[in-house]
């Protein structure tokens, strides 16, 4: 699981819709767990849309306090509308971090302030997995010898990110299971239901990680998650999954 890439990067794409069941379909009946769902809808795009801008918007500039170095329009609080994520470098460092990163809102509000420090991979999506309105966040963060993969639920109240649980991330590539290194991540597969949003997982799987990698005390086994894209590693095939089901955010904490 290991390759040499010393860029902080960010991927949003879309694909066209895909079933890992049948490619033809898009809606279909199955058991998921302990009852039964019909006619899931599956989502042609999951990733809210990101675009990376060339420079700062004028009207934002005066709440930036030093040299800009990326900037994104996302709507990171679920409202409609498009707000900002800044990363700069401070004019005065008093902070101790690598840089810093700035979330303004689309009403020009500074509604967060992270510090941030230098990573070989920090990839993040916003999707969303609930029905609150506000995105969970998907994370993908680590160095060369190991890569943490993770969703976070937003709370807009504490301005918190509080992690949901680490996962296993798999692409599904012409019925094919390969290791969804970030930069071949394209999407999250996802369907919903009038009540629920489902993601395709396992939770019966044998994959083994090494590097330096999170683990927490209570995680027996990462759950494999599922997405689109495509693996610039052939090689990295993934067997070891069985019991492929449709779940909900809760059934995976």
């Amino acid at each position: 699981m290991k390759k040499t890439f010393l860029i902080t990067f960010l991927v949003y794409m879309g694909l066209t819709i895909f079933s890992c069941d049948n490619p033809k379909e898009n809606v279909f009946s199955t058991t998921l767990n302990s009852h039964t769902v019909d006619s899931l809808e599956l989502t042609s795009t999951a990733f809210f849309k990101m675009d990376t801008l060339k420079q700062v918007p004028s009207y934002i500039q005066p709440l930036i306090k030093g040299k800009v170095t990326r900037v994104f329009k996302v709507d990171f609080d679920g409202d409609g509308k498009l707000d900002f994520i800044c990363q700069y470098k401070p004019v005065t460092n008093i902070d101790k971090a690598d840089f810093l990163e700035d979330w303004i809102t689309s009403d020009k509000r500074l509604f967060k302030r992270l510090k941030k420090y230098s990573m070989d991979f920090d990839f993040f999506w916003f999707v969303n997995l609930d029905k609150d309105p506000e995105p969970e966040i998907f994370t993908a963060t680590g160095y060369d010898d190991g890569i943490d993969y993770a969703f976070y639920d937003q709370d807009l109240k504490t301005l918190q990110d509080n992690l949901l649980f680490y996962f296993n991330p798999i692409i599904i590539e012409n019925s094919k299971h390969y290791w969804g290194y970030p930069w071949d991540i394209t999407d999250l597969i996802i369907k919903y239901d009038s009540k629920n949003i489902y993601l395709q997982s396992s939770v019966d799987n044998d994959i083994e990680r090494d590097g330096n990698i999170t683990i927490p005390d209570t995680t027996k086994q990462f759950p494999a998650i599922f997405f689109k894209g495509h693996s610039t590693q052939s090689d990295m095939k993934v067997e070891a999954i069985r019991n492929i089901k449709w779940s909900t955010l809760d059934e995976l904490k």
